[in-house]
């Protein structure tokens, strides 16, 4: 298809001039529309199956905006990943504090 946009694009008029500038022109913001939105489809499955009703609390500006980022920038599947000892013990201390300032008294 590329090749026929091309192809107009160049024809010429006779005084030398672009015969049809203008198509070539709608043919160039056509041709960047994308054909699909298969890309956006998965991301919102990916959230449908984050938060569940089990997780209803995740905050779409927090917690879920970091799980989908993760989950977006690692090309291996989430079960084979394993945190190095340093990320688990910050996690760990972390949580800790968390729940030491948020508990009820």
């Amino acid at each position: 298809m590329d090749m026929i946009w091309h192809y107009l694009s160049n024809l010429k008029a006779v005084d030398g001039k672009n015969r049809f500038s203008r198509i070539s022109r709608v043919a160039k913001l056509v041709l960047v529309i994308p054909h699909s939105n298969a890309e956006e489809e998965r991301i919102f499955s990916m959230v449908r199956k984050n938060k569940t009703a089990f997780r209803p609390n995740l905050d779409p500006k927090g917690t879920l905006s970091s799980i989908l980022t993760i989950k977006l920038g690692s090309h291996q599947p989430a079960h084979v990943f394993e945190p190095p000892k340093s990320m688990l013990k910050k996690a760990k201390t972390a949580t800790w504090d968390y729940n030491k300032l948020h508990a009820k008294k």
